[in-house]
Protein backbone atom coordinates (compact mmCIF):
# COMPACT_ATOMS: atom_id res chain seq x y z
CA UNK A 1 0.00 0.00 0.00
CA UNK A 2 1.64 3.56 -0.93
CA UNK A 3 0.43 5.15 1.86
CA UNK A 4 2.41 2.82 4.33
CA UNK A 5 5.42 2.60 1.86
CA UNK A 6 5.17 6.91 2.53
CA UNK A 7 4.70 6.90 6.01
CA UNK A 8 7.32 4.16 6.85
CA UNK A 9 10.17 5.77 4.45
CA UNK A 10 9.80 9.01 6.47
CA UNK A 11 9.88 6.79 9.86
CA UNK A 12 13.29 6.00 8.32
CA UNK A 13 14.59 9.12 8.06
CA UNK A 14 14.65 9.95 11.61
CA UNK A 15 18.32 10.14 13.15
CA UNK A 16 19.83 10.08 16.24
CA UNK A 17 19.56 13.68 16.96
CA UNK A 18 15.43 14.26 16.29
CA UNK A 19 13.44 13.78 19.37
CA UNK A 20 12.89 10.05 20.39
CA UNK A 21 9.14 9.87 19.49
CA UNK A 22 10.31 11.72 15.73
CA UNK A 23 9.97 7.96 13.99
CA UNK A 24 6.20 7.88 15.25
CA UNK A 25 5.40 11.52 14.46
CA UNK A 26 7.14 11.28 10.97
CA UNK A 27 5.09 8.27 9.97
CA UNK A 28 1.86 9.52 11.04
CA UNK A 29 2.10 12.50 9.43
CA UNK A 30 3.65 11.30 6.35
CA UNK A 31 0.51 8.85 6.22
CA UNK A 32 -2.03 10.95 6.76
CA UNK A 33 -0.79 13.03 3.73
CA UNK A 34 -0.16 10.50 1.60
CA UNK A 35 -4.10 9.13 2.02
CA UNK A 36 -5.38 12.15 1.43
CA UNK A 37 -3.11 13.25 -1.55
CA UNK A 38 -4.17 8.95 -3.38
CA UNK A 39 -7.90 9.91 -3.05
CA UNK A 40 -8.57 12.76 -4.79
CA UNK A 41 -11.32 15.07 -3.60
CA UNK A 42 -11.11 13.75 -0.26
CA UNK A 43 -10.86 16.60 2.41
CA UNK A 44 -9.10 16.93 5.64
CA UNK A 45 -11.37 16.97 9.15
CA UNK A 46 -9.80 17.77 12.55
CA UNK A 47 -11.44 18.00 15.98
CA UNK A 48 -9.16 18.47 19.00
CA UNK A 49 -6.00 17.40 17.47
CA UNK A 50 -7.62 14.19 15.76
CA UNK A 51 -6.77 14.20 12.27
CA UNK A 52 -8.43 12.55 9.50
CA UNK A 53 -9.33 12.11 5.71
CA UNK A 54 -12.71 12.51 4.73
CA UNK A 55 -13.21 10.19 1.44
CA UNK A 56 -14.71 11.23 -1.48
CA UNK A 57 -18.38 11.22 -1.43
CA UNK A 58 -18.53 12.03 2.20
CA UNK A 59 -19.53 8.25 3.43
CA UNK A 60 -16.52 7.06 4.69
CA UNK A 61 -13.71 9.17 6.91
CA UNK A 62 -10.08 7.33 7.88
CA UNK A 63 -8.14 8.27 10.97
CA UNK A 64 -4.41 6.70 10.85
CA UNK A 65 -3.50 5.53 13.92
CA UNK A 66 -0.87 2.80 15.67
CA UNK A 67 -2.05 -0.62 16.05
CA UNK A 68 -0.49 -3.06 18.72
CA UNK A 69 0.71 -6.70 18.17
CA UNK A 70 -2.74 -7.88 17.82
CA UNK A 71 -3.28 -5.50 14.64
CA UNK A 72 -3.37 -8.03 11.70
CA UNK A 73 -4.31 -10.99 13.50
CA UNK A 74 -7.00 -13.13 14.55
CA UNK A 75 -6.90 -10.75 18.36
CA UNK A 76 -8.92 -7.53 18.69
CA UNK A 77 -6.47 -5.08 18.44
CA UNK A 78 -6.17 -1.66 19.48
CA UNK A 79 -5.41 1.55 18.71
CA UNK A 80 -2.27 3.12 20.26
CA UNK A 81 -3.76 7.20 20.69
CA UNK A 82 -3.33 9.63 23.40
CA UNK A 83 -6.35 11.16 23.45
CA UNK A 84 -8.67 8.35 23.22
CA UNK A 85 -11.45 10.06 24.67
CA UNK A 86 -11.65 12.36 21.76
CA UNK A 87 -11.71 8.77 19.59
CA UNK A 88 -14.34 7.88 21.50
CA UNK A 89 -16.34 11.05 21.32
CA UNK A 90 -15.64 11.44 17.64
CA UNK A 91 -16.88 7.77 17.31
CA UNK A 92 -20.38 8.42 19.23
CA UNK A 93 -20.97 11.88 17.23
CA UNK A 94 -21.16 9.78 14.21
CA UNK A 95 -23.63 7.19 16.22
CA UNK A 96 -21.90 4.62 15.37
CA UNK A 97 -21.82 3.47 19.06
CA UNK A 98 -25.03 2.21 20.46
CA UNK A 99 -25.85 4.63 23.25
CA UNK A 100 -29.21 3.33 24.06
CA UNK A 101 -31.60 0.77 23.04
CA UNK A 102 -30.82 -0.66 18.75
CA UNK A 103 -34.79 1.43 18.63
CA UNK A 104 -34.04 4.53 20.14
CA UNK A 105 -29.97 5.00 18.08
CA UNK A 106 -30.91 7.83 15.52
CA UNK A 107 -28.04 7.45 12.91
CA UNK A 108 -27.02 10.65 11.19
CA UNK A 109 -26.08 10.70 7.60
CA UNK A 110 -22.08 11.45 8.53
CA UNK A 111 -18.84 10.12 7.43
CA UNK A 112 -18.23 5.91 9.46
CA UNK A 113 -15.52 6.36 11.30
CA UNK A 114 -12.70 3.89 10.34
CA UNK A 115 -9.14 3.32 11.94
CA UNK A 116 -5.86 2.52 9.33
CA UNK A 117 -4.00 0.38 12.49
CA UNK A 118 -0.40 -0.24 11.41
CA UNK A 119 2.31 -1.61 13.51
CA UNK A 120 5.93 -2.34 12.75
CA UNK A 121 7.89 -5.51 13.03
CA UNK A 122 11.33 -5.69 11.85
CA UNK A 123 11.02 -4.90 7.82
CA UNK A 124 7.53 -5.48 7.32
CA UNK A 125 4.63 -3.46 8.29
CA UNK A 126 1.06 -4.94 9.35
CA UNK A 127 -1.95 -3.05 8.89
CA UNK A 128 -5.55 -3.23 8.83
CA UNK A 129 -8.62 -0.89 8.30
CA UNK A 130 -10.98 -1.78 10.62
CA UNK A 131 -14.30 0.27 12.19
CA UNK A 132 -15.13 0.56 15.52
CA UNK A 133 -18.56 -0.95 16.65
CA UNK A 134 -18.73 0.00 20.61
CA UNK A 135 -15.78 2.14 22.29
CA UNK A 136 -15.87 2.18 26.13
CA UNK A 137 -15.75 5.51 27.86
CA UNK A 138 -12.29 5.28 28.47
CA UNK A 139 -11.86 5.39 24.65
CA UNK A 140 -11.12 1.68 24.37
CA UNK A 141 -12.10 -0.53 21.13
CA UNK A 142 -14.42 -2.80 22.70
CA UNK A 143 -16.14 -4.30 19.73
CA UNK A 144 -15.70 -3.90 15.77
CA UNK A 145 -17.98 -3.78 13.22
CA UNK A 146 -15.74 -4.33 10.42
CA UNK A 147 -11.78 -5.42 10.55
CA UNK A 148 -10.35 -5.68 6.88
CA UNK A 149 -6.69 -7.44 7.46
CA UNK A 150 -4.22 -5.54 4.38
CA UNK A 151 -1.42 -7.39 3.11
CA UNK A 152 1.91 -6.88 4.89
CA UNK A 153 4.25 -3.86 3.45
CA UNK A 154 8.03 -4.94 2.90
CA UNK A 155 9.68 -1.61 4.21
CA UNK A 156 13.06 -1.07 4.92
CA UNK A 157 14.35 -1.52 8.47
CA UNK A 158 14.15 0.70 11.07
CA UNK A 159 17.03 2.53 11.15
CA UNK A 160 18.65 2.01 14.88
CA UNK A 161 18.80 5.82 16.12
CA UNK A 162 19.81 4.51 19.58
CA UNK A 163 23.34 3.20 18.25
CA UNK A 164 23.80 5.70 15.03
CA UNK A 165 27.11 7.14 15.50
CA UNK A 166 27.13 10.81 16.00
CA UNK A 167 27.75 12.98 12.51
CA UNK A 168 29.99 15.65 14.24
CA UNK A 169 33.09 15.31 16.78
CA UNK A 170 32.26 15.97 20.24
CA UNK A 171 32.98 19.80 21.32
CA UNK A 172 33.91 20.68 24.27
CA UNK A 173 32.34 24.01 25.71
CA UNK A 174 33.63 26.16 28.76
CA UNK A 175 31.16 27.04 30.68
CA UNK A 176 31.99 30.06 33.07
CA UNK A 177 29.65 31.95 35.18
CA UNK A 178 29.63 35.40 34.66
CA UNK A 179 31.14 37.97 37.07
Amino acid sequence: MEVIRRGEALRNSATANHPRTAPGLFFWLETVRALRDVLPGSRAKVRESFETCVCPGERDEIAVLSGDRATGTEMDPQPKYPKRRTMAQEAIVRCQMPLFSQDDVVRPAGPRLWFLLVRREKDVAIAELSRPEAIDDAGRVVKWATRIVLRPVAVSASPDTESRTEYTEPVDIDIVPAE
